[in-house]
């Protein structure tokens, strides 16, 4: 259940991540600049410090007893992680016995304590809101494997062994540096590598780049029209990781009204999302022809309070949109909502455009991992 604190946390958040992106130098603007600049540099500190206790061995890492893959990044949402092990999920579960690691992020049935799963005790889905949009979705486009979530990764990964899963993958995790992991994949949006090359809150670097020398494979996501080339230029003086390039490829629209592709053009649309990059995603709409009359944009894994989404819905009427249109992640959240408009979501799916031949190395290394599992059990 929601908190008292949580929708002025929600509108802090906002807050904040307007301020990073405003490209404004009015007094206001420049002071809380400022303001989040000091911040910036005490969450920078703490990151360094935690991270040089960790080089040093004054702190350890455990390994777990099931080999951890971990799907990170070094910036905070936007990078299409839970896409990519998707992906990974979609070319290895007919493979490998898999385990999927998620902490639910702002899901209302998570602790530390315990671990969930997307299914009640009839094996039914519960709602996404209670396990987290992602595990919710993962679980749901791929019923025959084992999705778990909690905020104790140690306590997930022990349900898993016993379940006798041979590979986990971790959906986020790379910060998490108590836990030793066989392999890791970092996310990178070829919009903003860097996130601003500043800490959070001024920026939305959760990690110093210099980090990506611990990433064996790293996938740059959002490549179409940027030069491929150029941005593996920009982390070269970083790591020796083999790079992919990827893009998240439209198929088609799914939900109350079903279309192709094709019949977008000059649709009147009402979007509205909670992502961590929600520009990549509206322009995507435009580019198939869309017309955009009204927008409701959250913040990241956020669903609609009742008023948001009332506001929203009679902007669009007026506006007279032909479908209100979302993503996956936001459409199941809301599945039972007040419609006064049709809703769908636009399924798309992260394609390999660059470095195909890396991304089969590294299913292969996952494989091994699971293989040499097989062999000590």
């Amino acid at each position: 259940m929601k908190s008292f604190f949580d929708p002025i946390f929600d509108r802090l958040e906002k807050q904040v991540v307007q301020c990073i992106e405003r490209d404004s130098r009015s007094i206001g603007d420049r002071f809380q600049k400022a303001t989040l600049y000091v911040l910036s540099k005490c969450f920078q500190s703490i990151v360094n410090v935690r991270a040089y206790f960790y080089d040093r061995g004054w702190k350890k890492s455990r390994k777990a007893i099931l080999p951890v893959v971990c799907i990170g990044n070094i910036t905070a949402g936007g990078t299409g992680k839970t896409p990519f092990v998707n992906l990974l999920i979609q070319d290895l579960k007919s493979l490998a016995k898999l385990a999927i690691i998620s902490t639910g992020y702002k899901a209302q049935g998570v602790s530390k304590y315990d671990v969930i799963t997307p299914l009640d005790q009839y094996g039914r889905l519960v709602q996404a809101t209670y396990c987290g949009d992602e595990p919710y979705l993962l679980k749901k486009q791929h019923p025959d494997v084992h999705v778990f979530v909690s905020k104790n990764r140690f306590l997930a990964l022990e349900i898993a062994r016993k379940k006798e899963l041979q590979i986990a993958l971790l959906d986020d995790g790379f910060q998490m540096k108590s836990l030793k992991k066989d392999l890791s994949i970092i996310l990178m949006s070829a919009d903003n590598l860097f996130g601003y090359d500043y800490y959070l809150p001024r920026g939305y670097l959760r990690e110093s780049p210099t980090r990506l020398k611990e990433a064996q494979f790293i996938c740059i996501t959002q490549v179409q029209g940027h030069c491929f080339d150029r941005l593996c230029e920009q982390l070269a003086p970083y790591t020796s990781a083999k790079i992919m390039g990827a893009q998240m490829v439209p198929r088609r629209i799914v939900g109350d009204r079903n279309w192709g592709l094709d019949q977008m053009k000059g649709k009147k649309l009402g979007v509205f999302c909670g992502l961590g990059n929600p520009q990549a995603y509206i322009s995507s709409l435009e580019q198939l022809g869309a017309e955009i009359v009204a927008t409701l944009v959250l913040n990241d894994h956020a669903t609609p309070s009742l008023k948001q989404w009332e506001l929203f819905s009679d902007q669009c009427q007026r506006k007279q949109a032909e479908l209100l249109l979302c993503t996956a992640k936001d459409f199941y959240k809301i599945q039972d909502i007040k419609r006064e408009l049709p809703i769908s979501y636009l399924e798309s799916e992260l394609t390999i455009v660059h470095g195909q031949n890396h991304y089969r190395t590294l299913k292969q290394k996952i494989l091994q991992l699971a293989k040499q599992k097989r062999m000590k059990t």
